[in-house]
């Protein structure tokens, strides 16, 4: 077992859930496979797991979603929880069929070649894409998900770098209030979630906005990989360029599951155990958290070969690789809700783009290091790209 009982944690809620990540990969190091316990900013003890087993194990187990560094009050943690367990059931069934239309598919292709213009027009000035990004994603988000649109002005409103300033979330509030008001299927049903279930006056708005921010944040994240990832491999472009209109995309499939192998938006998941259980040598009794290191496991070379630092997205194409081995959305019950439409966009996006023009780096861009995981949205550098025309 590692000690890692000299781990000190700064005061605040967020800095605390924050340095998570930090003892993940500097204290025991990401290669770390094993499992380990550290200290909790309330003198309990956490333990932190690190291999594809135990990780699957664990998501399959009995657990809820973990507060890792936030307040340990009963009551404010029940009424998270319940709150999630309540956007699972009214999202679920109100996104799935949306999900699976073809219509989600012609939107979101349209607003990719609104994305390509406006990223020609950011190239001809030298702009990098990181905001351009982030908008189209949220515009994803409001047009296909939550149906309804925002203006432009209000769009940076939404971006991750203005969710640490309170008057910006404050208009941003606002502006979710007035889709509420919309009556779109979805705010409906949140709407009357939140009075069948007796809940706070704002609940609705706050689930509008923590589908917004968190999807837009981390789906940024990926997309912004993925870019980076195809200008720097441009042999890969035209086979995803051919698989534009074909029924099935293989190979983009396996390129955007590399790229979220290697690059993971978030790094971390924690748990809350629901009963007693045991991990090897470490008993976790119920309410302990679990935190589970996501790199180590997404770069076991039992399950997805030999040189798992090198991207190449041949090896999903090569080997029948578990989908509970695939876990930067999680895994079990309390897997990711937006896992469908990330990789829906993300997908659509690149063939699109692929399919106009071939994508290169007009500046250096280095990809994040082992360090640099998990909250990578806002460490991710500019990303300048330059689209050359096909034909």
């Amino acid at each position: 077992m590692h000690d890692c009982s000299s781990i000190e944690f700064d005061q605040g809620t967020w800095e605390k859930a924050q340095q998570v990540y930090t003892i993940v990969t500097q204290a025991v190091g990401a290669e770390h496979k094993g499992l380990f316990l550290v200290n909790k900013p309330d003198g309990k003890k956490a333990l932190v797991v690190g291999d594809t087993a135990n990780i699957a194990r664990v998501l399959k187990s009995p657990t809820e979603f973990g507060f890792y560094g936030l307040p340990d009050d009963k009551q404010w943690r029940d009424g998270f929880a319940k709150s999630i367990k309540l956007m699972h059931q009214v999202l679920m069934p109100a996104l799935m069929p949306r999900f699976m239309s073809s219509s989600i598919r012609t939107d979101i292709a349209e607003i990719s070649r609104d994305f390509f213009r406006e990223m020609v027009a950011f190239a001809e000035v030298g702009k990098p894409v990181n905001t351009l990004i982030e908008d189209f994603v949220t515009t994803v988000i409001f047009k296909c998900i939550i149906g309804s649109k925002i203006s432009n002005e209000e769009m940076p409103l939404f971006r991750s770098s203005q969710k640490a300033d309170l008057s910006e979330t404050g208009q941003a509030s606002t502006v979710i209030s007035r889709i509420l008001n919309e009556q779109t299927p979805l705010s409906v049903e949140l709407l009357k979630t939140e009075k069948a279930e007796n809940l706070y006056e704002g609940w609705a708005i706050e689930q509008l906005m923590s589908l917004v921010f968190a999807g837009a944040g981390t789906t940024s994240t990926f997309i912004t990989m993925a870019l980076a990832r195809m200008a720097l491999n441009p042999e890969m472009q035209s086979l995803i360029a051919a698989e534009k209109n074909a029924e099935a995309a293989p190979f983009t499939d396996a390129f955007l599951k590399e790229v979220l192998r290697l690059n993971p938006p978030v790094l971390t998941i924690s748990r809350e155990a629901l009963e007693d259980n045991f991990f090897e040598e470490f008993g976790v009794s119920k309410g302990m958290e679990v935190i589970l290191n996501l790199y180590p496991g997404l770069n076991d070379t039992n399950v997805f070969g030999a040189h798992c630092d090198q991207f190449a997205p041949e090896r999903w194409l090569q080997r029948k690789i578990e989908s509970s081995a695939f876990i930067p959305f999680g895994y079990g019950p309390h897997i990711c809700i937006g896992r469908h439409l990330a990789m829906m966009e993300a997908s659509i996006l690149l063939k699109e783009l692929c399919s106009m023009a071939e994508l290169s780096l007009t500046s250096g861009f280095e990809l994040p290091n082992v360090e640099h995981l998990g909250r990578a949205t806002e460490i991710i550098q500019p990303l300048f790209l330059k689209s050359t025309f096909k034909g």
